[in-house]
């Protein structure tokens, strides 16, 4: 009897322990669960906020890349105008001081051009005038008009230094002595238009050059005695 009740004894206690066994593996579990579904809850949170975070991010780092790409091409193309335009303005002074500067060598080309040719036209006309005049002096010489040729001569000798042909110069002015001599000689009276000839010849030969002194004097001399001897009464 004693038996039966140990042996019932024993029975109880264990279903009792297991039975506490069993509420304690379900406390447990039921803690794990929650730990778990909270542990869950708390990666969900944690990987939305990261979500957030990233999403945030990544548009921040989006618009502001835009707009610091938006503020390099604004600054970009700003520095460019700048360029251009300093560019456009030095290109724009260098062209011009170049034409300027073309312009006033192709001025004074032809200002240099044009006073050689008026130099060259001048000396050229001048010495067609002396050879008319040489011309006329020797016909006048050749029918014994010595005065008229006189005159002559002393033009063609100004015209020809004025030509740079002194050598020219030098043997009309010796012609012209000759006939001024030749018409002392004649003693004939002069005319009203013959005493201003005389002035043209004192004209002519005082353009001549030193060079050309003696002649200077001698026909100043002969015009003086010429003047005297047909002095108007």
């Amino acid at each position: 009897m004693l038996d039966s009740l140990l042996l019932m004894t024993e029975v109880v206690r264990d279903t009792i322990s297991v039975l506490r066994t069993d509420q304690v593996v379900d406390f447990y579990q039921d803690m794990m669960d929650k730990q778990a579904s909270q542990f869950t809850i708390l990666i969900s949170v944690l990987c939305g906020v990261f979500a957030c975070i990233t999403f945030v991010t990544l548009w921040w780092n989006y618009k502001g890349a835009k707009q610091q790409i938006a503020e390099e091409g604004e600054n970009n193309k700003r520095a460019f105008q700048r360029l251009f335009k300093t560019t456009t303005s030095k290109m724009e002074e260098n062209l011009k001081d170049q034409f300027k500067e073309e312009a006033r060598v192709v001025s004074e080309k032809i200002h240099h051009e044009l006073d050689d040719y008026k130099k060259s036209m001048s000396q050229t006309i001048d010495l067609q005038q002396a050879e008319l005049s040489r011309v006329f002096a020797l016909h006048c010489d050749s029918t014994q008009s010595y005065f008229n040729a006189s005159t002559w001569w002393y033009a063609a000798a100004r015209l020809y230094h004025l030509n740079d042909n002194d050598s020219f110069a030098q043997i009309s002015v010796n012609s012209a002595l000759d006939s001024l001599r030749q018409f002392k000689d004649q003693k004939i009276t002069l005319d009203d238009d013959d005493y201003e000839k005389l002035d043209s010849i004192i004209s002519d030969v005082s353009a001549l050059p030193d060079s050309f002194s003696s002649q200077k004097s001698e026909t100043k001399k002969l015009v003086k005695e010429i003047r005297a001897m047909h002095k108007k009464e």
